[in-house]
């Protein structure tokens, strides 16, 4: 008899320890799931961070891109500005001129100045308006003159065209004022 009570003793000792590994390993799992599922949850976060950043960095260089092709564009357009006022210069001519050939030379240079005109306001180049009045973001005074009956800061002469391109001057117009 002994040994069944020492067997039934043995059996609950040996009950209470497969409980004891049951409950431990039971918070191990447990704990190794909430583990996993924080690691889970910061490698999303991460994950959605970095594709928020790559985002960020396509729509950057999109955008950088854009203002370098821009930026070409306006130093094109600053070296073709000094033969369109020559062209602007010689067409100021052709009421002076009295040949009948040359007048036919002009008005060719008429259509040729039409077409770089259409050209210049299909990519965005527009005249500055020098008919409001000065305005140092847009025009530069390179003189003064006293004039009866304009007011000070009035725009008597344009002396030279300003534009402005894609929103931004590209050359601020020269002008006179009025002292």
């Amino acid at each position: 008899m002994k040994k069944t009570c020492r067997n039934k003793g043995e059996v609950g000792e040996k009950e209470l320890k497969k409980t004891e590994f049951k409950t431990a390993d039971a918070n191990f799992q447990e704990k190794k799931r909430k583990d996993i599922n924080e690691d889970f949850l910061n490698y999303k976060e991460k994950f959605l961070r970095l594709t928020a950043d790559f985002q960020n960095f396509k729509s950057r260089v999109e955008k950088e891109k854009l203002e370098l092709g821009w930026l070409f564009q306006a130093e094109i357009i600053e070296k073709l500005l000094p033969i369109f006022d020559d062209l602007n210069r010689a067409l100021d001519l052709i009421e002076k001129v009295e040949n009948e050939s040359d007048k036919r030379w002009l008005e060719g240079f008429k259509l040729i100045h039409a077409k770089i005109q259409k050209v210049f306001e299909s990519i965005d180049l527009v005249e500055i308006d020098c008919s409001r009045g000065f305005n140092p973001n847009y025009h530069e005074a390179i003189a003064q003159m006293e004039k009866t009956g304009k007011k000070t800061g009035e725009i008597i002469d344009v002396v030279e065209k300003g534009y402005i391109f894609k929103g931004k001057v590209l050359r601020h117009a020269k002008v006179v004022v009025a002292k």
